[in-house]
């Protein structure tokens, strides 16, 4: 089982009311590779906590709002922006995002995600760098919808080898007679989504049927008209 990710950012602010607005300071927790934070795609219910910290000794903050400015289409934030209505001096209050991750999100390449913390006497960003992790092991999965009426889904999932994987994936009939081929070619580690569309097709049930250089898996799916 793939796990969630928490990440826990410690953000310290300090109020100037003259001109330019800005923070004097800001402090991020490393992960072990610097500032990269490796998350598996799929996950559901990811959080990023922003630790807000008001270092003034004399001012209070009021109305600080933590926005997320820069993303990817890979993930989905439940909420990109929120407000700390009052910060007293020497506090601390969280700020928690909670987000998901396309199960598709390229493997090992990055993405950056980035906040703007910003008020009366405040104007900040803080940033990081996000890296989907590669599958550990092959994988053939149970189509979605099942049954199905004409269309589902199948994914597979190719772990990270020494080069691309020649992949296969067809589908038969009940008889053991191929109707169609859906992926024929060399693909990278990751994992893959592909449509099948039965609509030239009867009822009853299918067989479809990974193949990925020495790995193969068989499973069965439904469909009902």
């Amino acid at each position: 089982m793939n796990k969630k990710l928490r990440i826990v950012l410690q953000v310290s602010i300090l109020i100037i009311l003259s001109f330019p607005l800005c923070a004097l300071k800001a402090q991020t927790v490393q992960s072990e590779s610097g500032n990269v934070y490796e998350v598996d795609p799929g996950t559901k219910g990811n959080q990023i906590i922003l630790e807000i910290a008001n270092t003034s000794k004399t001012m209070e903050a009021n109305n600080v709002d933590v926005k997320l400015i820069k993303s990817s289409k890979q993930l989905k934030f439940k909420d990109e922006e929120q407000t700390i209505n009052h910060l007293d001096k020497k506090k601390e209050a969280d700020v928690t995002f909670a987000f998901d991750i396309n199960v598709t999100a390229p493997a090992n390449t990055k993405d950056t995600v980035e906040f703007q913390i910003s008020g009366k006497g405040i104007n900040q960003t803080k940033s990081f760098v996000l890296k989907y992790s590669a599958p550990k092991q092959y994988a053939l999965y149970q189509n979605y919808p099942n049954p199905f009426n004409p269309t589902t889904t199948i994914r597979y999932s190719i772990p990270e080898t020494q080069h691309a994987a020649s992949v296969q994936l067809k589908v038969y009939d009940i008889l053991g007679r191929e109707i169609t081929t859906l992926v024929n070619k060399e693909q990278k580690a990751g994992n893959y989504e592909v449509k099948f569309n039965g609509s030239r097709y009867a009822s009853g049930i299918y067989i479809y049927r990974l193949t990925a250089d020495n790995f193969v898996s068989i499973k069965k799916m439904m469909m009902v008209k």
